[in-house]
């Protein structure tokens, strides 16, 4: 639940930080390489090569706060999931005028 809670920016930034560390978050949950002993990255291999070097293994995490810690970050509600509250800027609303147009709050 948590790669779809958020804003788009939120979920972005939680995928690159997995990413960071060698790890792969989809809505599945939180993935990590293992690797069958070469060392080798999956990413510049050839998918057929990729069985033969490891596999990506789903890590167990029974809640979402499990996912966050494994992340090196703090539980963040799923009201405060964005970008924004994350880095302690507040996001811009916009709201519609009476005519229909959009102006920034």
């Amino acid at each position: 639940m948590l790669a779809l809670t958020g804003d788009i920016e939120f979920n972005k930034d939680i995928r690159i930080k997995a990413g960071q560390l060698g790890m792969h978050l989809n809505e599945f949950g939180l993935w990590r390489w293992q690797s069958n002993g070469s060392g080798d990255e999956p990413e510049a291999e050839a998918e057929e090569d990729m069985e033969h070097k490891g596999f990506w293994e789903l890590m167990k995490a029974d809640t979402e706060e499990d996912i966050l810690a494994e992340l090196g970050m703090e539980w963040i509600e799923p009201t405060k999931r964005n970008f924004g509250f994350v880095v302690g800027k507040p996001t811009k609303k916009k709201a519609t005028t009476a005519k229909g147009k959009s102006k920034e709050r």
